[in-house]
């Protein structure tokens, strides 16, 4: 049996290809570096802009759910959420544009083409939980928040060393300047 193991980078791509073609007249899509998004500065981006990032996962059943000849995975939902960034005009500008409307009408669009189409990239349709208005500063915000059940794991012939994929990211430099794999051994 084959398991659809979920691929989180995978999904990344997928997703913001599915948004850039879908609704050319947004000027970024991007994924969030920061949980609390203390980090993200909106004036960076390109707006409209679509920030989305991934949330705390829940895991499904008791953990664990199975592990096959193939490898191991198990159940999870991923649950993930999106930040619509429009700008906010002046309330006396002569726009012929009620941002109100147009941000509920922008949201609930992207909300039904993700509900539609995000799937099939080895995760079950995804599931709309709630769409969030709020104001800061000089933009209109709409949050969207989905999930997708899915099922993560590794499989026997991956050939995926963790140690070294994680040290490729968290590479520090010795006292000789070289770049060092902070998870490697001694006996390596």
């Amino acid at each position: 049996m084959s398991v659809p193991r979920f691929s989180f980078y995978q999904y990344v791509d997928e997703i913001k290809s599915l948004l850039t073609t879908e609704f050319p007249v947004l000027n970024s899509v991007v994924f969030a570096i920061s949980s609390d998004g203390e980090d993200m500065q909106f004036t960076d981006l390109g707006v409209p802009a679509f920030i989305l990032m991934f949330e705390d996962p829940e895991v499904l059943g008791s953990g664990m759910d199975r592990e096959t000849d193939e490898g191991f995975y198990m159940n999870v939902k991923i649950n993930l959420a999106g930040y619509l960034v429009l700008p906010r005009f002046d309330e006396d500008a002569d726009r012929n544009l009620d941002m109100s409307t147009a941000r509920c009408q922008a949201a609930t669009n992207i909300a039904a083409r993700i509900f539609a189409d995000a799937k099939g990239w080895r995760c079950a349709a995804a599931k709309i939980e709630s769409i969030a208005f709020n104001s800061v500063d000089n933009y209109h915000i709409a949050v969207i928040r989905w999930s997708h059940e899915v099922q993560v794991g590794r499989g026997i012939d991956d050939g995926f060393n963790l140690r070294r994929a994680w040290g490729t990211f968290i590479a520090c430099p010795d006292s000789t300047g070289e770049t060092k794999l902070v998870f490697e051994s001694e006996e390596e």
